[in-house]
C-alpha cells in the first residue's frame, strides 16, 4: 500500500483552508448584508411624527386676554389642535367654553377667520359637545372635517387671525377673540 506523498497531503490541506477562508468571507458578507437589512427595516423605528397646539380667550372680548384663564373663569375658551402624520394620519380638534353668564345653552361652536370686528369665513364648527352642570360646554373629539381646510385653519390660528364663536338655540351668538398658549413643531410620537 502506497503513502499519500506529503506534497498532496499539504496541498489539500491548503486547498481546504482557503475554502474555509472563502466561505467565511461569503458567511461575514451574508451577515453584513442582513445586518444592514433588518437594521434598515427596524419594526420598532418610529413612524408617525406629532405636533399640537392650544388657544385660549374669553368670550365678550375682541382682543385676547394675555392673563391665564381656568376652567372656571367666566368665558373661558379653549381650543386644542392635534395632527398626526406618518403611519397614522388625522387631525382633530377639542374644543371648551364657560358659557355661564354669556349663554344657557349651546347649539353649535365656530372658529371663524378675521376678528370679531371684522368676521372672515367659517373655518370650523362643532355641534357635537355636552353642558357640563350650566357652565362648562366641552366638545367631543372632533376628527376635522371644515369646511375649510386643515392647514388654512392651523394657519389662521396659528398667525392670530381667528376667532371663536358660541351659538345658543335662540339664535344668539357670542364671539371672543384667542391667543396661542403653546404649540409644538412635528416630533416622533412613539408609544
Amino acid at each position: 500500500m502506497s503513502q499519500p506523498s506529503r506534497t498532496s497531503f499539504s496541498s489539500r490541506r491548503r486547498t481546504r483552508r482557503s475554502e474555509t477562508a472563502r466561505h467565511a468571507l461569503l458567511r461575514g458578507c451574508w451577515l453584513a448584508l442582513l445586518v444592514f437589512v433588518v437594521s434598515a427595516c427596524n419594526p420598532y423605528a418610529c413612524a408617525t411624527d406629532a405636533r399640537n397646539a392650544i388657544y385660549v380667550g374669553r368670550l365678550g372680548q375682541s382682543v385676547a386676554p394675555t392673563d391665564n384663564l381656568t376652567a372656571a373663569d367666566s368665558g373661558r375658551i379653549f381650543v386644542g389642535l392635534n395632527e398626526w402624520r406618518g403611519s397614522l394620519a388625522q387631525q382633530n380638534v377639542d374644543a371648551s367654553v364657560t358659557v355661564k353668564g354669556f349663554a344657557p345653552a349651546v347649539s353649535e361652536i365656530h372658529v371663524h377667520e378675521g376678528t370679531p370686528a371684522s368676521p372672515g369665513r367659517l373655518l370650523w364648527k362643532t355641534d357635537h359637545g355636552y353642558l357640563v352642570g350650566d357652565s362648562v360646554w366641552n366638545a367631543y373629539r372632533d376628527l376635522f372635517q371644515g369646511p375649510a381646510s386643515w392647514a388654512d385653519f392651523w394657519s389662521a390660528l396659528n398667525e392670530g387671525r381667528a376667532y371663536f364663536e358660541v351659538h345658543s338655540p335662540s339664535g344668539a351668538s357670542v364671539t371672543g377673540a384667542m391667543r396661542q398658549e403653546s404649540v409644538s413643531a412635528f416630533s416622533p410620537a412613539c408609544t
